[in-house]
This record gives C-alpha cells, sequence and structure tokens, in this order.
C-alpha cells in the first residue's frame, strides 16, 4: 500500500508504506478486526510468568547487563530472506479468530456461539429436507443478546434475516414457507453443516474440529 506524505509549502506525492505497529492490551479487543483481515496479527502470550518476580529480574537484566544491546544485536542476525510482507502469515495468527468473533456484530456472535460454543436444537428434519424457521431463530438470538450482549437498541427481525443471510450467504435463495412446530413458517431449507461451512468461508473462520449435525436438530413431533 502507498500513504501520502504532505510536505510544508510542497506538494503531496505517494510513498510505499512499510510502517508496523505493535499493539499491547489484556483485552481480546483491542482492535476491530474486519471478517476479510489481512492488516492485524493477534497471538496470546504465555502466562507462565504470572505470579512470579521473572518480570522484575528482567528489568533488572536491561538496566544492568545490557542485555537490550544484545538482544538488538540478536534481531540483527535474524535470517529473514524468505519474509514476505505481501503474505498473511496465518500460522502465527493464534488468537486471530477469536478477535475476529469479539468484533462482530451481535448477529455474528449469536451464529459464532452456536456453531462453536452451544449448540442449540433450531432445525427441524422433514421427509423433504432440512427447515430452519426465521421466527425460531430470531427468538433465540433475543434471548441470547438478552443474557450475554445487550443490544442497547431495539432490533428487528427484518434486519436479523438480512444480517443472517450477509454473513451466510448461502441462505440466500433457500427461502421457503412451510409447516413447521410453530405452524406455517418462513423458513430456510438448509442443514447446520451447510450453515456453518458458509459462515466460516463468509468470516474466513477455521472450522471447528468436531461438528455434530444432529445437535442441532429439534426432534419432537410437527
Amino acid at each position: 500500500s502507498t500513504m501520502t506524505v504532505e510536505e510544508k509549502f510542497g506538494a503531496r506525492y505517494p510513498i510505499e508504506n512499510y510502517s508496523r505497529y505493535v499493539i499491547l492490551s489484556n483485552d481480546i479487543e483491542a482492535v476491530r478486526v474486519e471478517l476479510s483481515n489481512r492488516r492485524y496479527i493477534v497471538f496470546s502470550t504465555s502466562n507462565a510468568w504470572k505470579g512470579t518476580d521473572k518480570f522484575g529480574e528482567l528489568m533488572k537484566k536491561l538496566r544492568t547487563e545490557n542485555l537490550h544491546e544484545a538482544f538488538y544485536d540478536y534481531l540483527l542476525g535474524v535470517d529473514i530472506s524468505s519474509f514476505d510482507p505481501y503474505v498473511f502469515p496465518s500460522h502465527i495468527d493464534t488468537a486471530g479468530d477469536e478477535t475476529k468473533v469479539a468484533s462482530m456484530s451481535a448477529v455474528g456472535q449469536f451464529w459464532s456461539d452456536m456453531f462453536f460454543e452451544e449448540p442449540q436444537k433450531l432445525f427441524q428434519e422433514k421427509e423433504d429436507g432440512i427447515y430452519l424457521s426465521k421466527n425460531h431463530a430470531f427468538n433465540a438470538f433475543i434471548q441470547y443478546v438478552g443474557t450475554v450482549r445487550p443490544l442497547g437498541k431495539r432490533f428487528s427481525r427484518r434486519a436479523f434475516t438480512i444480517e443472517t443471510e450477509t454473513l451466510m450467504p448461502v441462505l440466500k435463495g433457500s427461502s421457503t414457507r412451510c409447516r413447521l412446530k410453530e405452524g406455517n413458517e418462513r423458513a430456510w431449507l438448509i442443514s447446520p453443516r451447510e450453515m456453518l461451512q458458509s459462515f466460516c468461508l463468509k468470516a474466513r473462520l477455521a472450522p471447528p474440529s468436531e461438528f455434530v449435525d444432529a445437535e442441532y436438530f429439534d426432534v419432537g413431533d410437527f
């Protein structure tokens, strides 16, 4: 990328932007990370030194033993010939997914929680397919935000549907009307696994290591 330089009393001109920033925080949402993130690398540090005097010892050595110079010399000797600044190093982005989810809207966090943390029995399996009632999903969402993340404003069923279909494009075109437990409902004709795959693809998240569709099925009589 480039950045614009504005010299005092001079012309504006672009230069290559090689700036890098390091942000330290004890909050998982120190910055807002977009779904298409390619700017932030997020990783967690070890808490092995927590409750010890290791940091005090380190600071003492930095002041008395010129440790900072030794560290500087070490960095100068690191081989970075294979480093490509235009390739996102996903192998060290160990906490990137967690930060991305924390930056999502309440709707995104609701679906993330359902797929990765607490499965909800929202889907109904019939002879002609698997259905998810839009009303049933919206009511579960309202219950979720009421206990986890207050919205701070009224949230409509239509807004929930639009944002859900934006997060999972596979839902677009799958809307239908069907006789479900709740009555004659507007629903998505879709399986939990298909929704999960679309969600992970859109958000660029790694899928869970284990996923059981049956955990999402409401098996009562229709």
